[in-house]
């Protein structure tokens, strides 16, 4: 039971110990017995090798004193519970092996709280709206630790916690922090919230060990950058419910599995996420916004990227290494910055639908079956290039233009594989360069406009290029309006122009266009009828002209 006030005020800066026992006895007597004194205003708590599970307020008390109890057996100075004054400056407490817990609750601490511990499991709780005017130091050994801020506390110095091997859960929930955070776990699995309108005015830096990972961000602030460095392991790592970082955010995962995912949040500086191999997710959603730059750089194996109805106000920067890969911007999505995608070889799918890229855009993928499909009114305010098998192996796939506005140039480099080209409602402003390689192609052009130069060269292989072939019968002419320039290389290639009777399959051509065949039978075939030439097209090295 308590001392009186007065007898407390006697027994300040007295520690209890047993002098007349046997060791074996006295081992018995102090199992589970903290040792608590005061020193030049310091609170200092030492405890034993037994479990040791106790809970500090202040309730009823003075600013300077501290009640300490003792629970599930837990001695304080031999007794269940025990109350010291004279504490205005720092609470230290250290804790050897054993099950050992510390509960703060409405406390105050004038300057830091330094907690350690050994073997073991550890658990740190700092509730009711306590407040640490100094640093908060949490170090741990071997054994699963949980270390909580909750309720309203409030820390105002540095936080740095360094976690034992086991696994480790750290929670801010409803928490200030006035300075910077540090967590380090050594390996193991790990569980970290932010959460619940806490607030950190100043970095974060998390470094994990190898094992599994979940980080989460939620309708919660960070004033200065986030930095998030993991191993081996599947990592999840969430921004979600308007959570906020003013900062640059810094994510590197290690090999296996990680998900990334920015939802309802604002991202204000630059983020970086560096994956090594593994299955990737990143997905940015729900009217989230990043202020600056995204860079995103992941190793081979199946990745999956998704942009959807959110901001990226400076450059999107993807690098894909071997696999299968999926990349999807889409539900009104913007990208104002140059968006510069490069795949290795594998399969894979690029979606653009209903979105904005504002400047340069570029995809590069390396051999595989490719699909690419831009449509839904997509928009591209400059110049895009797709370009597909750079070493020049063996390659297929399809590239759809379909309901897309491109108001600068339009590259596309096909290097080798069968393939096709499918471009139907488009209009691209400035000019067109379309350069297929070997094998055989199929290329066609309906109800569309290019209002710029546009040229079409293919290499060896049976290649067909049609021109309003396949378009609405009674829709749109596709237009020409400056030079076409048709080139096909050796193979047996069909050019066809237009669909007899169908005035929606025709094309207008509004300057001299030209087509030149190349080695065996070519055939051009121009429908009578509905296709206009401004002026007379000229033809070479086609065997037959329809």
């Amino acid at each position: 039971m308590l001392k009186s006030r007065q007898n407390r005020k006697e027994a300040k800066n007295v520690v209890v110990r047993p002098t007349c026992l046997e060791p074996l006895e006295a081992r018995l007597l102090l199992a589970g017995d903290i040792s608590a004194e005061v020193s030049h205003g310091n609170l200092i708590l030492t405890g034993d090798r037994q479990d040791n599970q106790i809970v500090i307020d202040q309730v009823g008390l003075d600013a300077d004193e501290y009640r300490i109890t003792g629970a599930d057996g837990t001695k304080i100075n031999g007794e269940d519970a025990f109350v010291l004054d004279g504490v205005n400056k720092d609470l230290r407490i250290s804790l050897k092996s054993g099950q050992d817990s510390v509960t703060l609750t409405g406390t105050y601490v004038a300057g830091k709280l330094t907690i350690s511990a050994k073997n073991d499991n550890t658990i740190v709780i700092i509730n009711g709206a306590s407040t640490i005017g100094g640093d908060l130091s949490v170090k741990t050994g071997g054994g699963d630790d949980s270390v909580s801020v909750i309720e309203g506390s409030q820390i105002g110095g540095q936080v740095k916690y360094s976690l034992g091997g086991g696994d480790a859960t750290v929670t801010f929930d409803a928490a200030t922090l006035e300075e910077n955070l540090s967590i380090k776990a050594r390996n193991g699995d790990s569980v970290i919230s932010i959460a619940n309108g806490s607030g950190i005015v100043g970095n974060v830096k998390i470094t994990n060990g190898n094992g599994d990972t979940t980080t989460t961000l939620s309708a919660s602030s960070i004033d200065g950058n986030f930095s998030l460095k993991n191993g081996s392991g599947v990592h999840n790592t969430s921004f979600l419910a308007a959570a906020s970082v003013a900062g640059n955010v810094k994510l590197k995962n290690g090999s296996g599995n990680s998900a990334v995912v920015i939802d309802q949040s604002l991202l204000h500086g630059k983020v970086q996420i560096a994956n090594r191999d593994g299955a990737d997710t990143f997905t940015l959603s729900g009217g989230s916004s990043i202020a600056s730059d995204l860079n995103i750089s992941n190793r081979d194996g199946v990745t999956s990227t998704t942009i959807d109805a959110s901001t990226i106000e400076g450059r999107l920067q993807l690098r894909n290494g071997d696999g299968e890969d999926t990349f999807l911007l889409h539900n009104s999505a913007i990208v104002l910055g140059r968006l510069d995608l490069k795949n290795g070889d594998g399969a894979t799918s690029t979606t653009f639908n209903g979105s904005q890229v504002g400047k340069k855009a570029s995809l590069s993928n390396q051999d595989g079956t490719d699909t690419i499909l831009i449509t839904g009114g997509m928009t591209f305010s400059d110049s895009i290039q797709l370009d597909n098998g750079r070493t020049g192996e063996a390659g297929a796939g399809t590239i759809t233009i379909d309901l897309a506005v491109i108001m600068k140039n339009l590259d596309v480099c096909w290097r080798d594989g069968a393939g096709s080209l499918l471009i139907s409602q488009a209009v691209v402003a400035g000019k067109t360069n379309i350069k297929i390689g070997a094998d055989a192609a199929t290329i066609r052009m309906d109800d569309s406009t290019f209002t710029g130069r546009t040229s079409i060269t293919t290499g060896d292989g049976n290649d067909t290029i049609e021109l309003e072939t396949n378009g609405d019968a009674g829709g749109a002419m596709t237009t020409f309006s400056e030079r076409l320039t048709v080139k096909t290389g050796k193979g047996d290639d069909t050019i066809i122009v237009g669909l007899a009777g169908e005035n929606g399959n025709t094309a207008v051509f509004g300057a001299a266009s030209r087509f030149d065949g190349g080695a065996d039978t070519d055939t051009l075939n121009i429908t009578d009828g509905g296709n206009i030439f401004s002026k007379p097209f000229s033809d070479k090295k086609i065997e037959t002209v329809l």
